[in-house]
């Protein structure tokens, strides 16, 4: 099933705008297959769906995406395809929603034709006709996996510097390019006996002896912003601690 052409109409005014030249209304000539074009060579995968999620429709991307050509998938339901059936409930949940609103923006994931899974940023639009009758779904799938499998590699290392830093037998702190601290190791905490909320920022000050804290912040400033290694000793009122930098 294709976009109808006789459906399809373009103007330049609001409906109850009337634009002018001279005497004579100024119509707009349009081509309804461009739509058809336009969503053939979109660059994320579309698919055109009835009220009950089944395909009529997908473009160029969609096959490239999920593997299935056009004939493969008409008239079947997206839980069938590409749903995983740990996802089914959550996917049909998507389409009683879109029942009630008009758009739905979720990050998901979709199973492709080889049983292979990808990552999606799935936007779902309903299409209605001028009195408010639900007649279509609009689903755009773009492809997130290299994103979402960058940021598990992220979490992954940052998680083992975590796990490192505390099991470090010294203080580590942290700034952020803002020379503000934004990251103090479980042995500093246990040193200073203060949580991380306390100390961020320059709540650290706070431990600090009132007649260290000037030199103190000279010497990170200063090799802060030359960014060069810096040593300096400071003083609380009970003991002594060596920081470097």
């Amino acid at each position: 099933m294709r976009l109808s052409p006789s459906s399809v109409h373009a103007t330049s005014a609001q409906p109850d705008e009337q634009v002018e030249q001279g005497s004579a209304s100024t119509q707009i000539s349009f081509d309804p297959g461009i739509l058809d074009e336009l969503f053939e060579q979109s660059p994320e995968a579309a698919a055109l769906l009835s009220t009950d999620d089944r395909i009529f429709r997908v473009n160029k991307e969609f096959t490239r995406m999920f593997g299935y050509e056009p004939e493969e998938v008409l008239g079947r339901e997206t839980y069938d395809l590409i749903v995983s059936q740990a996802l089914v409930e959550s996917a049909q949940e998507y389409t009683n929603q879109l029942k009630h609103g008009g758009r739905l923006e979720v990050e998901t994931v979709r199973r492709r034709k080889n049983g292979s899974e990808v990552y999606v940023s799935l936007l779902a639009l309903r299409v209605t006709t001028t009195s408010g009758e639900q007649v279509v779904n609009y689903a755009i799938y773009r492809g997130i996996t290299e994103r979402r499998l960058a940021e598990e590699r992220l979490r992954e290392s940052e998680a083992r510097f975590q796990a490192m830093a505390d099991t470090a037998p010294v203080l580590i702190w942290m700034t952020g390019t803002d020379g503000l601290r934004n990251y103090f190791n479980k042995p500093w905490l246990e040193f200073t006996g203060r949580t991380t909320e306390q100390e961020v920022g320059t709540g650290w000050i706070q431990g600090v002896h009132s007649k260290d804290v000037k030199g103190c912040f000279e010497s990170f400033l200063r090799a802060f912003h030359a960014r060069k290694p810096f040593r300096m000793s400071i003083a609380s009122d009970e003991r002594m601690a060596n920081t470097a930098g």
